[in-house]
């Protein structure tokens, strides 16, 4: 979107140089510039078509969400007909869906050298350094994606994928909320954040199922 607005803004200011000029040119740079300028109204029209069109799929979608979630708190559990899991006796899916998972991984991301002692001038160039010197590790949590298919069932959380897979009964679920596009998932000292569309619906649809 900024990239059209960027190009839109860039078709104005010719725009206003066109105008400033225009009586400076001749029949044939008159009609370039009408065109010119016709253009920068369509592209106008179509950035602001673009924006209306995806603030009404938002407000469908707010729409939507809302009455899933009010299904989901009254006790209504969607039951997939078909699913990828291996399920258990007594086990149906509600929701699957192709994403990625990123798990935290705490990582050595570089060194910095460190010189402990002093230094003694001998002459014009030369210098002489006594005490320690070496390097120090710097470690920091980074976040690992690994692609794979996200699973909920009544009666775990399951994610298949060749890299980190993880299966999470109920009864070891510590917590789960979703923030902006993710849901995040703790189960005792572990924690994993899936990346979903509408995460705040899934986090619903899980804690009404753990609720009956």
């Amino acid at each position: 979107m900024k990239i059209k607005t960027i190009i839109l803004g860039c078709m104005v200011c010719l725009d206003i140089g066109f105008i400033m000029n225009f009586h400076k040119y001749d029949a044939r740079n008159k009609i370039f510039c009408s065109l010119f300028f016709v253009a920068t109204i369509l592209v106008f029209i179509w950035i602001c078509a673009n924006r209306i069109k995806r603030l009404k799929m938002s407000k469908q979608n707010e729409v939507e969400n809302q009455y899933s979630i009010q299904c989901f708190r009254s006790g209504m559990i969607p039951r997939l007909e078909v699913s990828t899991l291996l399920l258990k006796e007594d086990e149906f899916s509600s929701f699957e869906c192709d994403t990625y998972a990123s798990v935290l991984k705490n990582k050595r991301v570089g060194s910095i050298e460190s010189n402990e002692g002093a230094s003694v001038r001998v002459t014009n160039r030369v210098y002489l350094n006594s005490g320690k010197s070496g390097s120090k590790e710097i470690y920091k949590d980074v976040a690992e994606n690994y692609q794979g298919r996200f699973i909920v069932t009544n009666r775990r959380l399951v994610f298949i994928s060749s890299g980190l897979g993880f299966e999470i009964p109920y009864s070891k679920l510590t917590s789960v909320y979703s923030s902006v596009n993710t849901l995040n998932i703790q189960s005792e000292d572990k924690s994993y954040g899936v990346s979903i569309c509408s995460p705040e619906v899934i986090e619903e649809l899980i804690k009404a199922i753990i609720r009956i």
